[in-house]
């Protein structure tokens, strides 16, 4: 995850200075704020684990469709 956090603070920086934001730094902020949102999911403690599941498998559809949308 550490990876993931360099590859989107990068993309962050790059699009705040308004440079070119290449498709690894795309993906790589992709793929921290999904692993983020799972993580956020998982320490909910209030819902089941088949809530969670549901709610993860929801999340990753989004993203998909959305880094299909990206080209990514």
């Amino acid at each position: 995850m550490a990876v993931h956090a360099n590859g989107a603070a990068l993309f962050m920086s790059s699009l705040i200075g308004g440079q070119y934001v290449t498709k690894e730094q795309a993906r790589e902020a992709m793929d921290f704020l999904l692993a983020s949102t799972k993580w956020n999911i998982g320490s909910y403690p209030n819902a089941t684990r088949q809530e969670k599941d549901i709610e993860i498998r929801r999340k990753e559809f989004l993203m998909n469709m959305l880094k299909q949308q990206m080209g990514l």
